[in-house]
């Protein structure tokens, strides 16, 4: 189980995505959760994109909040305005650029791309992410794209996702009209994503699942373990 810190505040998410749609891909079941289950305020950081793509994510922001009167108060878009494929060349911009952001946000958790991932740009925010972070002490987690190399990606917390997080996750990637032909953006693939780990895992037939790797989570004396409700529900790689 994940018990969420007794916060007299939101618990603040921030999630960091090299483009438009990777934290959509990789975490945004999770998030749907976190914003149902523990009114969580969510902050996409996405570090490329042209204007056509940024107004894709905020399509798929608002698709994730319902269109609710209040999402600019539950999430807010972040844009790193680097070229795609070419975050190599932005030298320590991007860490400056997720620095400030840090400050500002004062963040409780951190989900961001794994090293191990055959994109450039993926593995550049990684990088960017963790040397920002590098006095960050809550926690911060690793979600897999289409390009994570699966002999690296080493799963250790998965969430299940209900029929409702499905739907929302699949409605919110169909938002990225311009990435609607790559294979692995279709519905199926996104289906069929988040039925692979609960296969390895021997959970029950048609469970569904996105896929993290905790790399590193601090619990302090001032923070209670329990936060006096529910907790989250998740799958362990040794059982729930």
């Amino acid at each position: 189980m994940i018990f969420i810190p007794n916060k007299t505040i939101k618990l603040t998410v921030l999630t960091v995505g090299a483009h438009c749609d990777d934290s959509e891909i990789g975490a945004f079941g999770f998030l749907c959760r976190l914003i149902r289950e523990v009114g969580a305020i969510v902050h996409l950081a996405v570090m490329t994109g042209d204007n056509r793509r940024r107004q894709e994510t905020l399509n798929a922001t608002k698709y994730l909040l319902g269109v609710r009167g209040d999402c600019l108060a539950r999430a807010r878009v972040h844009f790193g305005g680097f070229r795609d494929r070419a975050l190599y060349r932005a030298g320590h911009g991007p860490i400056r650029f997720l620095e400030r952001l840090l400050a500002k946000l004062q963040p409780d958790l951190i989900l961001t791309h794994a090293p191990g991932d055959l994109h450039d740009d993926h593995r550049k925010t990684y990088d960017a992410t963790v040397s920002a972070a590098r006095d960050f002490h809550g926690t911060m987690m690793l979600y897999e794209s289409p390009s994570t190399k699966p002999n690296e990606f080493l799963a250790n917390f998965f969430v299940e996702l209900g029929d409702e997080e499905l739907r929302i996750k699949i409605g919110a990637l169909r938002k990225h009209v311009s990435q609607r032909s790559r294979p692995f953006m279709s519905d199926e693939q996104v289906r069929r994503m988040a039925q692979t780990w609960s296969i390895f895992h021997r959970l029950r037939q048609n469970c569904r699942v996105e896929a993290f790797k905790m790399e590193k989570h601090f619990w302090e004396l001032s923070q209670p373990l329990f936060a006096g409700g529910d907790a989250i529900q998740i799958h362990s790689a040794t059982g729930s």
